[in-house]
């Protein structure tokens, strides 16, 4: 068994049937998970009116994206291609099935990456779209559970 380079430490409160609360290390405020569109369906419970949040599934979702952009984006600045101030966005999908006809299990994660930068450029983003992601940890974490891909658009 490898060293272990990190503890994350994560309390989460059961608030309503759908509803928790959880404190994330550094956040100064704790994050909600709840139940929309249709996963309340799945679990028979209508939206309550003001009280929708993610689901866990989307935090999966927008963790996996947003930890693949930082990856991509740190590349990017390594070989002095400017990234920052929305050059560089992710739009991610998740794909949920129902597995066993019952239990909703997120099988693919389709990330978009969408690059503002030069022709110059375009060919070592390429380059480091094509290795980028084996150096992301979220990504390395899940790639045996769920299918991560991703795509490189240039933006004008």
């Amino acid at each position: 068994m490898a060293e272990i380079a990190y503890r994350s430490q994560v309390v989460l409160e059961r608030l309503t049937t759908g509803v928790r609360r959880a404190h994330l290390p550094a956040e100064r405020h704790p994050i909600l998970f709840g139940e929309h569109g249709d996963v309340a369906a799945h679990y028979g419970r209508a939206e309550p009116p003001g009280e929708t949040h993610a689901n866990t599934l989307d935090y999966v979702v927008a963790a996996t994206a947003g930890c693949l952009l930082g990856t991509f984006g740190g590349a990017l600045d390594a070989r002095q291609i400017p990234a920052g101030e929305g050059r560089l966005m992710a739009r991610a999908t998740g794909e949920v099935e129902l597995d066993d006809g019952r239990v909703l299990v997120l099988r693919r994660i389709h990330v978009r990456l969408e690059l503002r930068a030069g022709s110059e450029h375009r060919a070592a983003a390429e380059r480091v779209h094509g290795f980028y992601a084996d150096h992301c940890p979220v990504y390395r974490s899940l790639k045996g559970a769920i299918g991560i891909t991703s795509e490189l658009l240039f933006v004008d």
